[in-house]
């Protein structure tokens, strides 16, 4: 019934990119890569870490040196009415403030909705919650006061690095740096690699071991669907 199918980021290992791969229609493909740490094989962060260079190590070693001498620092699941309430409310408080910053026009962090889909996951009771996780949601406490959040998707295989945030008062101390590597010490734990979604910011890239491959698809189902899918050249924009 639809003019125009679209599939977003399909991974490159799913059966169903196969089948969407071979039809016949008139389509569109676009392509984007996932930066990916590969916490499998490894018994902790430790033994990862000497994978890496020499200069990584000592960041993350000072980094965490310099703000412990700030203050305590702890870093904690935030889940329930009370922890994942004040979790959620500081992402997205954060997190608008950064997209405006930016001049970002449309996000979906700006939506409502997209905070009360994540608010209704973290409030959830111990009781309510699955046995095996499906979403987590955690964050860097420094006396106190939040500086890092950070909320990930659970997967058979991965943590999805789905949305963070950080207070821009302590950039000095890499806090969003110092969140990843608490949080990929969980993946660790869980058996799990941990994806940081399709985005390459720099700060992913000194992480990443792997890339792993995700096709769009834009598929004609009908002349006006063919419209649509053709390219910019073709519609005359």
């Amino acid at each position: 019934l639809a003019d125009l199918l679209q599939v977003y980021n399909v991974p490159e290992t799913s059966p169903a990119r196969e089948v969407l791969a071979a039809d016949r229609a008139y389509s569109l493909r676009t392509s984007v890569s996932s930066p990916v740490i590969t916490f499998k094989g490894f018994e902790d962060l430790e033994s990862w870490v000497k994978t890496k260079s020499r200069t990584f190590r000592a960041g993350l070693r000072n980094d965490r040196r310099r703000l412990q001498d700030v203050g305590v620092v702890e870093f904690r699941e935030m889940a329930g009415p009370v922890d994942g309430a004040r979790c959620v409310d500081w992402i997205f408080e954060n997190k608008r403030r950064w997209v405006i910053e930016r001049r970002i026009r449309r996000s979906w962090i700006q939506d409502e909705l997209g905070k009360a889909f994540f608010m209704a996951l973290a409030v959830r009771t111990p009781e309510e919650r699955p046995a095996r996780p499906d979403t987590q949601f955690f964050a860097l406490i420094l006396d106190g006061k939040i500086i890092s959040a950070g909320i990930g998707l659970v997967s058979h295989d991965r943590i999805e690095y789905f949305v963070s945030a950080v207070d821009s008062e302590f950039n000095r101390y890499s806090p969003g740096n110092q969140f990843v590597m608490e949080y990929a010490t969980v993946a660790i734990q869980m058996g799990l690699d941990y994806d940081f979604r399709i985005t390459t910011d720099p700060y992913k890239l000194r992480w990443t071991d792997r890339f792993d491959r995700y096709d769009s698809f834009w598929i004609a189902c009908t002349p006006r669907g063919l419209i649509s899918a053709a390219p910019k050249w073709v519609r005359g924009e």
